[in-house]
C-alpha cells in the first residue's frame, strides 16, 4: 500500500497527507456513483504517519537575517493580482 511505504520511508507527516488525499479521491468517487466505498475510510493516522506534534522553535537572529536578504535578492517591482 502506497501509505504504508511512505510511513516506512519515515515521512509520517507526507503519509498523513497522502491518506488524507485518498479518503477525499474515493469520496469524490462515491459522490460521482463511481465507487460503492472508500477503502481508505478504515484507516486513521494511526495507520499513516500518527499523530503530529506541533514544533517549537523560533528563528535566530541570524536565520531572520538570511530570510530578508533572500526576500530582497529575489524581490519583484511588481505587484501580481490574483
Amino acid at each position: 500500500m502506497t501509505i504504508e511505504a511512505i510511513t516506512n520511508s519515515n515521512r509520517p507527516t507526507i503519509a498523513n497527507d497522502a491518506l488524507m488525499y485518498c479518503k477525499q479521491i474515493f469520496r469524490h468517487g462515491i459522490r460521482l456513483n463511481l465507487l460503492q466505498h472508500n477503502p481508505a475510510e478504515a484507516f486513521s493516522v494511526r495507520h499513516a504517519g500518527g499523530v503530529e506534534q506541533s514544533r517549537s522553535r523560533i528563528l535566530t537572529l541570524e536565520e531572520v537575517r538570511v530570510v530578508f536578504r533572500i526576500f530582497r535578492e529575489n524581490g519583484t517591482d511588481q505587484i501580481y493580482m490574483i
